[in-house]
């Protein structure tokens, strides 16, 4: 197997194209379909916060967010870094937890909400979020801030910069969830590594108020790597950039050149103490992504070919007007003033031939149209290409607070990932991967083995609808075909001619880009035609995280570092939960006659012998800690799969798992 070949297999087991391989040998979801916690005859869950030093932060990365202690270890203990206790529910052992400098009494922690936005439809972006609210006990006083800052400012002596932010909650935090338990027969179950999960946290809020009782201090919380990538300090282009490139890797590359050019410019003049350094890493099989051409067929915009260069009137003359190159190698994209770099790179990749060449319709960059016809002006790739998407994240490292700019000052990693979209409602698009399966699957109403459910809620919204340019292209369900088609499936969803997305189209004129937004539209589009919401006893496989658990990790799409926790970064994350229907009691024997065909709308048939009951694409999770109590609001969208001929990546059989 040659190594381009390498990277189309890597769903399913194959090379990430930096020489690991994938540990997931099945290449699809389903490897732990119910709740593990379910296996326990009783559970109780921990929540720890930490404070950690930016060098215990590297190296806790580096472990795939796995060993909070990771600093630690790797010194044999000789480091005086590393992440330091504040506070921990059920009360801290001294004998093998850590206290933060000065934090001689215990403080409590409950009431733990984090919510992460698992797909575009949620963020309405290629990137994934997390946010938390907890709140921490202290039963007399108000000392918890003071001590706070005393801890922070023994870590200060030890910071090797000898900067350290003089405002304690601006330090890094680590939030830890570890779950214990007891089996079947009344012995500890041996869960730690299984049943643990570490989110590296900023606080963005706190408040609390005196009034005789207990002080409680109520806490907001963000994803440090997504707040600080993709925020408006360092996540903006400051001053307009110009790229000349023939592929995305090459003009992500000269953008962040520049970006650090202009850092080292700071420096310099003494604006800043500490730089800013951009990076970009691709992984799994993005060099697919890296290697995608700029240069489309139907961009006929020769404002954006490749210049002489001239700076000035001087320079501009005939013999430099020979050596410019007119030809059509490269192109060029200027991306604004407070341009997000999240928007930059996806303006890139929109019109890429990653994208492009999984169309079956695109639209050239004529300002008018056909003049013999009234129509825009279209070429039809033909690639067969199967389309697929792709995921943002970043990590951070090298740490160092600028006492100069109040701030910290990283490395920022941004790391790009192919993601797959086995659901795509638009018209103009090659299908997507075939369904892969469920992370989890639920017996719920009339099974008899409903375990987890709660509560469902579901709505339809009959009002929504897909926008298409042009109503000649393909029909969103083609009725004289056996194949149902991309657009709109079964759920006979609309489609309204003549209408734009609205989505930006940086690098292209006239309508060169709506079929790519389309596409873009349908993944980010909050609405959804029919949407529901699952209450669960809570499951420690749904404590995802927003970014990987570490790059240099082995690469797994649908796993993270574990091996169990899901991760929403490498494709669609879906669920089934299966319903029945009681009918009536029997004459004969008086037991209840059940119906089995609960259908919202009619599966294709290949599609129907993999899923078990009802088919849902995760938009986000809840997850709430609070007395003692674990469960999950699961929100979601009720999918259809009208896709049956997709090409497959190793699924499985017969609602197998």
């Amino acid at each position: 197997m040659s190594d381009d070949d390498q990277g189309e297999d890597l769903g399913a087991g194959g090379s990430d194209g930096n020489g690991s391989e994938s540990s997931d040998p099945s290449g699809v979801p389903g490897r732990r379909l119910t709740n593990p916690l379910g296996d326990l005859s009783s559970y109780t869950y921990q929540i720890s916060l930490y404070m950690i030093t930016p060098d215990a932060y590297d190296a806790f990365v580096a472990s795939g967010r796995r060993r909070i202690n990771a600093l630690s270890e790797l010194t044999d203990g000789a480091a005086e870094g590393g992440a330091f206790l504040v506070a921990q529910s059920a009360g801290v052992n001294n004998s093998t937890e850590r206290r933060a400098p000065g934090f001689v009494f215990d403080y409590a922690i409950d009431n733990l909400s984090l919510k992460t936005l698992t797909s575009g439809k949620a963020t309405q972006t290629a990137s994934n979020n997390t946010t938390f609210k907890f709140q921490i006990i202290e039963p007399y006083g108000f000392s918890f801030i003071t001590q706070l800052k005393r801890a922070a400012d023994v870590l200060a002596d030890y910071n090797k910069q000898g900067s350290w932010p003089s405002n304690p909650i601006r330090q890094f935090f680590i939030l830890g969830i570890r779950f214990f338990g007891y089996d079947e027969n009344g012995n500890v179950a041996d869960i730690e590594d299984v049943y643990e999960q570490f989110y590296d946290i900023n606080i963005t809020e706190m408040k609390f108020k005196l009034d005789g009782k207990a002080t409680v201090y109520n806490i907001s919380a963000a994803s440090v790597a997504p707040r600080a990538s993709f925020g408006l300090i360092r996540g903006r282009i400051n001053n307009s950039k110009q790229v000349e490139a023939a592929t995305v890797g090459e003009a992500i590359d000269l953008l962040f050149s520049k970006l650090n050019v202009e850092q080292e410019e700071l420096f310099k003049e003494g604006s800043i103490k500490f730089k800013n350094e951009y990076a970009i890493e691709y992984i799994g099989d993005a060099r697919e992504i890296r290697e995608a051409s700029l240069l489309a067929p139907e961009d006929t915009n020769k404002i954006r070919w490749p210049g002489s260069g001239a700076r000035n009137t001087t320079q501009s003359n005939a013999a430099a007007e020979v050596r410019a190159n007119a030809g059509n190698d490269k192109r060029g994209v200027t991306f604004n003033m407070d341009t997000p770099i999240q928007e930059a790179i996806n303006a890139l990749v929109v019109q890429s031939s990653y994208l492009r060449d999984a169309l079956t319709v695109v639209y050239t960059t004529a300002v008018e149209p056909d003049p013999q016809t009234g129509a825009t002006p279209e070429q039809n790739p033909n690639t067969k290409k199967t389309i697929r998407w792709y995921n943002l994240s970043a990590e951070l490292s090298d740490a160092r607070w600028d006492d100069k700019m109040l701030d910290w000052a990283y490395r920022i990693t941004y790391v790009i990932q192919t993601y797959e979209t086995p659901v795509v409602y638009s018209p103009y698009v090659n299908p997507g991967i075939s369904y892969y399966g469920p992370h989890k699957r639920y017996e719920y109403y009339f099974t008899g083995q409903n375990r987890e459910i709660l509560a469902y809620d579901q709505k339809f919204d009959a009002t929504y609808f897909n926008v298409v340019l042009d109503p000649s292209v393909r029909p969103l369900t083609d009725e004289s075909s056996s194949e149902v088609a991309t657009g709109g499936g079964t759920t006979d969803t609309p489609k309204v001619p003549g209408k734009k997305t609205g989505k930006p189209t940086l690098g292209r004129l006239g309508q060169g880009l709506e079929a790519q937004n389309t596409y873009v539209t349908s993944l980010y589009d909050p609405g959804a035609y029919a949407e529901a919401k699952l209450t669960i006893l809570g499951d420690p496989d749904f404590l995802m995280r927003d970014t990987p658990d570490s790059i240099n990790q082995v690469y797994n799409r649908f796993y993270g570092t574990n091996g169990f926790s899901i991760n929403p970064n490498g494709g669609q994350v879906f669920i089934e939960v299966d319903f029945k229907e009681a009918v009536d009691y029997t004459s004969d024997d008086g037991t209840l006659n059940i119906n089995e065909s609960i259908l919202f709308w009619r599966y294709p048939e290949e599609i129907s012998k993999i899923v078990k009951g009802v088919c849902y694409q995760v938009r986000d999770v809840t997850s709430k800690f609070s007395g003692g109590k674990f469960t999950q609001e699961i929100a979601c969208f009720i999918e259809d799969l009208g896709n049956p001929d997709a090409p497959t990546a190793g699924g499985r059989e017969e609602n197998g798992g």
